[in-house]
């Protein structure tokens, strides 16, 4: 089982965590995008930060990928 996750903990943005991913295992956007089945545009935003993915979005992506998504908020920020 991968216990690898797409989670704030490691410091780096959600589109950076995804690119090395899916850079990882040697997908192109292309690729990757009909894996995840969404379009090749809206996951290159996604991937360089320009838009942030929906929750249901997000869940699809890490889905394709065999990762898992935690959620995980600092006790001291607001939700």
């Amino acid at each position: 089982m991968n216990h690898e996750s797409l989670t704030p903990a490691n410091n780096l943005p959600v589109g950076a965590q995804l690119r090395a991913a899916r850079l990882t295992r040697n997908l192109s956007q292309a690729e990757f995008a009909a894996l995840a089945g969404i379009r090749v545009k809206h996951y290159q935003r996604i991937e360089t930060g320009s838009v942030l993915p929906r929750l249901g979005t997000l869940t699809q992506i890490a889905f394709a990928l065999g990762l898992r998504v935690a959620l995980v908020a600092d006790s001291e920020e607001d939700v």
